[in-house]
C-alpha cells in the first residue's frame, strides 16, 4: 500500500509538471485556447501562457503589426522565465516559415523595434523571418529588427532579418544570450546625420 501511494504521488507530480504545446497563426484568435485546431493570433497572448518546458509553435504565413506607426515595439515577447533544463521554446512549426512583415509601418517613433524579447530568461526562438521595417523619414533615429533586452541566457536560432532601416539584430543587457545560424542582411541607415553609421547586421551593448 505504501509503495502504491508513493507511485501515485510521483505520477501526479509528473503529470502536473508536464509541458504544454500551444499554437499561433495569422488566422487565429486570442479568444481561442491555443490548440492546433484553434490557435492564438498574437505573441502577446502566447507570452501570457508559456511556462518552463512549454513550446509555442508559430504557423507559417504573414504576421502584420497592429501597434501603429508610433509604436516603439511591434511584436513583443516578455516576462517569460524558463530554466536551463526546461527552456521555453517559441519555434516555427516544422516545415513552415512565420514571416513578420512590417512593410505597412511608416515609423513616427525615432527608434522602433520589429520584435523584442524583453525581461526573459532561457527562451529559445527559432525559424522566424522579420523584415521591412523602414527608418523614420526625417533621419532622427534608426530602426531595429530583432532585440534581446534584459533577457539573459536566451537564444535566437535560424532567424532571418532583413530590409531594416538601421540595425538588424541587437543584444542589449542580456548576458549569455546570442544568435545561432542567423542571417541579418540588406539593412541600412540611409538618412540619419551619420549616414550608414547604424546600418549594422549585429550589435551588442552591455
Amino acid at each position: 500500500m505504501k509503495s502504491f501511494l508513493i507511485s501515485l504521488i510521483l505520477f501526479v507530480s509528473a503529470w502536473n509538471c508536464s509541458a504544454e504545446t500551444y499554437y499561433v497563426s495569422p488566422t487565429g484568435s486570442d479568444n481561442n485556447p491555443g490548440t492546433q485546431a484553434a490557435p492564438f493570433k498574437t505573441l502577446t497572448k502566447l507570452s501570457s501562457v508559456l511556462q518552463p518546458g512549454d513550446i509555442g509553435y508559430l504557423r507559417g504565413g504573414t504576421y502584420t503589426s497592429t501597434a501603429g506607426n508610433g509604436a516603439s515595439v511591434h511584436f513583443l515577447i516578455q516576462n517569460l522565465t524558463g530554466t536551463s533544463g526546461n527552456p521555453i521554446k517559441i519555434w516555427a512549426y516544422p516545415g513552415e516559415t512565420p514571416v513578420f512583415d512590417l512593410s505597412s509601418v511608416t515609423p513616427t517613433n525615432a527608434y522602433p523595434f520589429g520584435m523584442v524579447l524583453n525581461n526573459c530568461s532561457y527562451v529559445h526562438i527559432k525559424g522566424l523571418t522579420i523584415k521591412n521595417l523602414k527608418q523614420i523619414a526625417n533621419g532622427s533615429g534608426v530602426s531595429y529588427g530583432f532585440a534581446f533586452q534584459s533577457s539573459p541566457n536566451c537564444t535566437a536560432e535560424n532567424i532571418n532579418v532583413y530590409n531594416i532601416g538601421g540595425t538588424g539584430c541587437t543584444i542589449q543587457y542580456s548576458n549569455g544570450s546570442g544568435f545561432l545560424n542567423c542571417d541579418s542582411h540588406n539593412n541600412g541607415d540611409g538618412v540619419s546625420p551619420d549616414t550608414w553609421n547604424f546600418g549594422d547586421g549585429f550589435t551588442r551593448s552591455e
